[in-house]
């Protein structure tokens, strides 16, 4: 702890423009539960295993937005590594115009990217009362995906402000290929399972791309349009791409019972 404190300082003295802003993450949870930007790690308590990280102070905004990308990947293998991304996904945008002011410190609509908190401010993308062509669009997106978009319009909006997207994508698989490595002789090969994460990705303003987290089982929850058009097809090419052996849940049922039963 103590080092942690002095990395801190350091790293606030080196650079005295950038914001000293961390953001912390219990260990065991999703969906954004319990996450906190704060901008004095001195003051930090906690009573459970939680994730500290610096705060990327500098994303690169879309309309003054904030936003990261969900990634899915599947690994059948990680020792021999195989792994497959999927090539669509979603753009996740917050709701609230991006500050690093102290004052917004503890708005997370301002902050955090995650679907299932942005949506409870999710009306403010129809009834921001602007007119502008930004607007417009935005709330037009909100009727298809909510506060997210796929790939495809991704693509789109960033050759609108001059960003490459092929040169971003391969930025994305060479961040997600060394965070696989990282665990690949650490896994024993298990040739009858597979895992599909979901990897959440941003791009800074110098057009390097952060690993923000690994998460595993994410949600095919689909509550937009968007959601059924990305998430379907992936669900059915991984089913696709495993190629599980057909067998009769019936029979497996009694195998089951008969097991109980003796116990």
């Amino acid at each position: 702890y103590p080092s942690f404190r002095h990395a801190a300082g350091g790293r606030e003295a080196k650079s005295k423009k950038a914001p000293n802003l961390w953001i912390m993450k219990p260990a065991g949870s999703s969906r954004g539960r319990g996450i906190q930007v704060v901008n004095d790690v001195g003051s930090v308590h906690y009573g459970e295993l939680t994730v500290i990280q610096q705060y990327i102070s500098n994303p690169f905004l879309l309309g003054g937005y904030k936003w990261d990308m969900r990634v899915y990947v599947t690994v059948t293998s990680f020792n021999p590594l195989e792994a497959f991304l999927y090539q669509d996904g979603f753009a996740r945008f917050t709701t609230v115009p991006y500050s690093n002011d102290p004052e917004d410190v503890d708005n997370k609509f301002v902050h955090l990217t995650n679907s299932s908190i942005q949506r409870h401010s999710e009306d403010s993308m129809h009834t921001s009362g602007n007119c502008d062509a930004e607007s417009r669009a935005r709330a037009k997106e909100a009727l298809l995906g909510g506060t997210k978009i796929n790939f495809p319009m991704l693509r789109n909006r960033l050759k609108a402000v001059g960003v490459d997207w092929d040169m971003m994508w391969a930025k994305m698989i060479e961040c997600i290929l060394k965070s696989l490595v990282m665990g690949e002789d650490h896994i024993p090969n298990q040739s009858n399972s597979f895992e599909l994460f979901g990897y959440d990705l941003m791009l800074d303003t110098r057009m390097k791309v952060w690993l923000i987290e690994v998460n595993s089982s994410p949600s095919m929850g689909q509550e937009h349009l968007l959601d059924e058009q990305v998430k379907q097809p992936l669900i059915g090419d991984t089913i696709d791409l495993v190629d599980p052996v057909a067998f009769d849940r019936r029979r497996l049922a009694e195998a089951l019972q008969r097991r109980c039963e003796r116990k």
